[in-house]
């Protein structure tokens, strides 16, 4: 015989109706997992890139602290030929662009491997091999820098840098390819 309680005036029962077994078992199951995932992804970094990722400072609005080298590899950079000197200035202007808004995902020295490449999906683009998403020219590298790359973590720079801060951080992207 079930046990029937009536609550309040309307004389509503209420049986003791049993939580199906594999309703049960999948609530804890995706309970265990979910404080699994919570101790060893956020409280215990054990990877030196993630533990570098958690702890990063860099945004895209705040460059890096002078002498920062990030787990990428910083090779020295070939001097720019004096060839021509408006080339070079933009160069100049180029790079501090790009380490306080670029750098942060792409690398110190373009590789794809900065900070905070090791929690983004797809990869950052790797400028020393020079491959990229809408082709290696001028007008490629200007679109995908003005609108991003819809997808991936490649936000639009339109609104955050004129268009001769773009202009020099393209120039300074060349620098990479080997």
């Amino acid at each position: 015989m079930s046990e029937k309680h009536v609550f309040g005036l309307d004389e509503i029962a209420e049986e003791n109706n049993k939580v199906p077994t594999w309703l049960f078992f999948t609530w804890i199951f995706l309970l265990s997992w979910g404080f699994y995932y919570l101790i060893t992804y956020w409280t215990l970094p054990i990877d030196k890139v993630r533990k570098e990722v958690l702890s990063s400072t860099i945004t895209y609005k705040t460059p890096r602290e002078e002498g920062y080298v990030s787990s990428s590899k910083v090779e020295e950079k070939k001097e720019v030929k004096k060839e021509d000197d408006g080339k070079a200035k933009l160069v100049a202007e180029g790079k501090p662009v790009y380490e306080a808004n670029c750098a942060g995902c792409h690398g110190v020295a373009g590789d794809g491997a900065g900070p905070a490449a090791a929690a983004l999906t797809p990869k950052p683009r790797n400028f020393v091999k020079g491959d990229y998403k809408y082709g290696g020219d001028d007008a490629g590298l200007l679109k995908t820098i003005q609108i991003g790359v819809p997808g991936s973590a490649m936000p639009p720079w339109k609104d955050s840098l004129s268009n001769d801060q773009i202009n020099s951080v393209i120039a300074y992207l060349r620098t990479f390819k080997k």
